[in-house]
């Protein structure tokens, strides 16, 4: 089991350093557009569709990489004060009563949404015309790196509360 979470830890954080490059390649391409809009009047026909799939991309890869580093919204307020074990609980508590269903709400949704995508060969409707259901599907995927995430974090809470860590 520890394996299984190592594995999974260790490749989120290789998903984090992968969306830490996406940011870099966005703030190259939404300069590079200001810069062609602004200074030489010549906007591309790319900028707008390209800076959206690479934030979306970021965002949406960045999920998983966020649950593993505990960043999502919590009420830190009560939270700060409890206890390991009582930590342990809450969190068993939150990822299999709210977590778990809207994940799969997620996955399912977001499967569909990328499929119909794929089958109709979506395209922007901009000049540029480019594949959007790469992007799609993406996002899928995105949801699967977070329910993995989140099923770590769930043997994590059992493990805390038999294991006493």
């Amino acid at each position: 089991m520890k394996g299984f979470i190592r594995a999974v830890e260790s490749f989120q954080e290789v998903i984090g350093k992968i969306v830490g490059l996406i940011n870099y390649v966005l703030v190259f391409v939404v300069l590079y557009e200001v810069i062609s809009r602004k200074v030489f009047k010549n906007p591309t026909v790319w900028g707008f569709d390209l800076s959206y799939m690479l934030y979306g991309t970021m965002f949406m890869l960045g999920l998983g990489y966020a649950l593993k580093h505990g960043s999502h919204v919590r009420i830190d307020i009560i939270y700060a004060y409890l206890k390991p074990k009582k930590k342990a609980i809450l969190d068993l508590i939150g990822y299999t009563v709210f977590f778990l269903p809207f994940m799969i709400i997620c996955l399912k949704v977001s499967y569909d949404f990328g499929m119909q995508s794929f089958e109709m060969r979506e395209q922007s409707m901009s000049v540029w015309q480019v594949p959007i259901y790469p992007f799609k599907i993406m996002m899928f995927v995105s949801f699967v790196l977070v329910f993995v995430q989140g099923i770590v974090e769930i043997i994590k809470s059992i493990l805390s509360l038999t294991e006493g860590n």
